[in-house]
């Protein structure tokens, strides 16, 4: 909800909109020179962490691969999996939003005692009007 008294002067929207985009520029400037430094120091391929020292610096490198599951691909093999690949799965349950708010409270009483609620970072956009 939108406060009637709220206070806030172009120049702090300004400053606000010029942070953004500078936070912006740095990220991807360093995105850059992170992926510069990686690929010139260590070996194509790497997994894990590894150290060097290179110029005077102590640099290390971690290198991850992410694994994400077909979920269509493993329903079909799922019946014949053996024990120990069904061990690498992880089931994890979650909230369907749009089930959960179409239901009455007293629908979810005992669901609700099993969720924690905590406050997201809330996002903020802000467009100068031209008026």
């Amino acid at each position: 909800m939108y406060k009637d008294d709220a206070y806030y002067t172009k120049e702090q929207f300004e400053e606000y909109l010029h942070a953004k985009e500078q936070l912006a520029f740095w990220k991807k400037k360093e995105l850059a020179h992170r992926l510069e430094i990686l690929e010139e120091i260590f070996e194509e391929g790497a997994l894990g962490t590894v150290n060097a020292y290179h110029e005077g610096y102590d640099v290390k490198g971690t290198f991850k691969n992410t694994l994400s599951l077909n979920a269509k691909a493993l329903e079909e093999v799922s019946s014949s999996l053996t024990q120990a690949e069904k061990m690498c799965l992880v089931y994890k349950p979650s909230i369907n939003l749009s089930e959960y708010n179409d239901l009455e409270p007293e629908q979810r009483e005992l669901l609700d005692e099993c969720i924690t609620v905590k406050p997201a970072l809330p996002t903020l956009t802000i467009k100068a009007n031209e008026d």
